[in-house]
Formats: C-alpha cells, structure tokens, sequence
C-alpha cells in the first residue's frame, strides 16, 4: 500500500511493509477526516495473521501519517473487493461500507475511533465478488453490484441491508463492474459493465427496465463511473479503451427533460 507525500510528489511513501493486501487493491477515502480505508488481506486468506482485521486505516496528518490495524471483531473469509466511505460520515464519525469476494457486505460505525462492524450480506445475495457499493439518500439506502457472470448482479435496499431487493430487471447475463446513484437524481442509477453503461429510473414503469447508453461508448467494457454533482461532470473508464467523458445540464434536472449527453473520448 502506498500514499504520495505531498510535500515531496515525485516520492513514493510506503505505509505498510506487511506482505498484504491484492495486487489492485480497494480503497476508499474520507475526506472529512482526512482517513485512508484499505483491504489487508491477500489472496490465500490463510495467510492472514488474524482474520478479524482486514482493514488497514491510515490517518493523514500535515507531514505524518498513522497507521492502525482495525480489529472488527468478526470474522471475514475473504479479501475486501470494495470499499465505501459513506458521504454521511461527519467530522466525528466515519462509516463505511465493505464488500468481500465471496459475497459478504458489512457496515462499519464510527471506524476512525472506536469500530463497531456488523454484516449486511442479503439471504439471497451470490457467492460471488462484489464490485462496487454505492449509498443513496441516506445510509439506510444501498446499492450493490457483482461482477461475475450467471448471478443476479444488481441488489438493492431501502432499510440499511435488513432486507435486499434484486433489481436486475431485463439486464443481460454479464459482469456489472460498478453502480451507482445520480447524484443529481437518486431515482436514477448508472452501472458500468462487460457491455457499456446501463441506466434505469425507478420511476418509470415497474421500475425494472434498464436500457444500455449508446451515447458515444456503445458495448465496450466500462470499468468505473463517476458522476460529480456540482457541474454534472459524467466520467466513464475503459478496460483498454480509455477514458469517455461528457456533462449533464445540471438544469434540465429541475425541469425533469435531463438526458445523457454524447460520451466522448478524453
């Protein structure tokens, strides 16, 4: 695991020696607390000192960084595949979410001070790798995805994972590699896949219908997707593709005429 020193940018500075963690590893950052969330656990999950702490967090100070080992106090079977720092967090309180590659979700309180972790996993969710998480109006609404192939690969939850709803709809058998809420509308979602960019509006119809943008990238492999509030800034990444980019007019949004303008290559 390594983090760029920002005093000294053409240096690399490690923060963690222990032979951990996957070749790209997951991470996420909160940026209220300036804390840094990592898997630590490798491949071969026998490897792993102690499996109740997958999780490295790093707390980035002026010119220091401190290390912790986060003991969860439960056991995790896998390595993490994806991490989500909630957008709720205050400067008091991180929460996150987590994902392993066998399936397993968990919910982390209060993770830079005094963690308190509890699994989220759905009754019905695959034994398969999860991809991404993504968290709507509040904590209480999740949104998770699965990138492998023969499984319900998009879930969804209005009560903080007490009960989950498979919202795969009329979706090809592919790998959804990403998902998230629009941020400018949190009925809509994005997901990024083997086949391009897919969107549904829940508030259309029985709200399962997904339908692939054609709007520049057609049905290559899309990686990642963000989407930035602000300016409605939509930005997609390639497996070997590279990167597409386009805007949404922010306005059309309160007018409700919005739609996904041409995705160009940057």
């Amino acid at each position: 695991n390594i983090i760029w020193d920002k005093n000294t940018p053409t240096n690399g500075r490690t923060i963690s020696n222990s032979n951990t963690g996957l070749f790209i590893n997951p991470a996420d950052y909160d940026s209220k607390n300036n804390l840094l969330y990592a898997n630590r656990i490798g491949i071969d999950i026998n490897t792993n000192e102690n499996n109740t702490t997958p999780l490295l967090r790093v707390r980035v100070g002026n010119q220091s960084f401190t290390e912790t080992i986060l003991d969860l106090g439960l056991e995790v079977n896998a390595p993490i595949s994806t991490i989500k720092v909630s957008p709720y967090s205050t400067s008091t309180s991180s929460n996150l979410f987590f994902g392993t590659q066998s399936g397993r979700l968990y919910r982390t309180l209060d993770g830079g001070q005094n963690p308190l972790t509890r699994e989220r996993t759905g009754a019905d969710f695959p034994t398969s790798s999860i991809s991404s998480i993504d968290i709507g109006r509040s904590e209480a609404e999740l949104l998770v995805t699965f990138s492998n192939y023969g499984v319900n690969s998009v879930w969804y939850s209005n009560d903080a994972g007490d009960t989950w709803e498979s919202i795969e709809g009329n979706l090809p058998d592919m790998p959804v590699r990403g998902g998230l809420f629009n941020p400018l509308n949190k009925d809509q979602i994005y997901l990024a896949t083997e086949l391009g960019i897919w969107f549904l509006d829940r508030t259309e119809g029985d709200g399962l219908t997904w339908r692939q943008e054609q709007a520049g990238i057609e049905g290559i492999r899309v990686d990642m997707i963000k989407i930035r509030k602000n300016d409605g800034w939509f930005v997609a990444a390639t497996h070997g593709r590279g990167i597409y980019e386009s805007q949404f007019n922010v306005g059309d949004f309160v007018t409700g005429t919005e739609d996904l303008p041409v995705l160009e290559v940057e």
